[in-house]
């Protein structure tokens, strides 16, 4: 950018006093700066304005902040608690009327229009089919993984010898017997939240 060509004589340049500072200007374009800094108190203001706020944030690195031992349990235990879903049959009354509320504002906006409503739902229905694809979507897959993981488990089985097909049963009805009790765990803790 040439400089003379944009300015009168004697015109300030405030919108280059931060690229001069930075070092963003071209030889010629500082040495221009650089004069006019010379001669102009109130861009010799801006530029201290400038050299200032750089001082401050030079001058006051960020400290190192050092967390509590137990933050990640924290902060894990809060974010549980505050997305727990419906716990009441008064959540999901309310739930229920914010719902009908919103459809019929909807519907008074649109001027009871019914193919702009039709779309709207048709749009939304398109959604909700999509979502409940992607989530059958990963069902299926876990099954065919399985399928192929039982298939090569079942073959190598085959090959084993007595005492180590034991040890293999004895270590899968473990991981059942594991799984079934967190389950009722599971389903006994939301029980217990449910009757608060």
């Amino acid at each position: 950018m040439d400089l003379r060509e944009q300015r009168k004589p004697g015109e300030c340049r405030r919108s280059q006093i931060a690229e001069y500072f930075d070092g963003e200007l071209s030889a010629d374009d500082e040495r221009e700066v650089f004069e006019h800094l010379q001669t102009c108190v109130s861009c010799q203001k801006e530029f201290s304005i400038i050299e200032r706020i750089s001082g401050e944030f030079d001058i006051s690195p960020l400290m190192p902040v050092e967390l509590p031992a137990d933050f990640a349990k924290v902060v894990a235990a809060r974010a549980e608690s505050q997305v727990g879903g419906l716990r009441s049959n008064r959540e999901k009354l309310v739930t229920l009327a914010v719902v009908a509320s919103i459809i019929s504002l909807l519907t008074l906006v649109l001027g009871f229009n019914f193919p702009a409503i039709a779309g709207i739902a048709w749009l939304v229905l398109g959604k909700i089919a999509a979502l409940f694809g992607f989530f059958f979507n990963i069902i299926e897959n876990f099954v065919y993984g399985t399928a192929v993981v039982a298939r090569f488990a079942a073959a190598r089985f085959e090959t084993l010898d007595g005492g180590s097909r034991l040890m293999i049963i004895a270590m899968v009805l473990v991981v059942i017997f594991t799984l079934f009790r967190f389950a009722r765990s599971r389903h006994q803790l939301r029980l217990r939240e449910v009757k608060r």
